[in-house]
C-alpha cells in the first residue's frame, strides 16, 4: 500500500500489520510474511499513527500494488 500525504508535517509514528516507512510525503506499508499475498475475498486490517504539525488535509491518494483506490 502507499500513501501520500499532503502536508510536510504529516508523519507516521508507529502502524500494525504491516511494516511502514515514510520518504518525504510518501508511506509505504509492506505486509509480513503471514500477511504479504491474500487469497481473493479475504481481508487484513493494517493501520497507523501519526503527528502532525501545521495544516491536516486528507491524503492526496491510495493505491493497492499501484493501483490507485478510490
Amino acid at each position: 500500500m502507499r500513501k501520500v500525504f499532503p502536508s510536510g508535517g504529516q508523519h507516521v509514528t508507529s502502524g500494525w500489520s504491516a511494516q511502514w516507512t515514510q520518504s518525504g510525503s510518501g508511506v509505504d506499508a509492506q505486509g509480513y510474511e503471514w500477511n504479504k499475498d491474500l487469497a481473493p475475498g479475504r481481508t487484513v486490517y493494517i493501520g497507523f499513527t501519526g503527528t502532525n504539525t501545521g495544516t491536516n488535509p486528507a491524503p492526496a491518494f491510495f493505491s493497492v500494488n499501484g493501483a490507485k483506490c478510490t
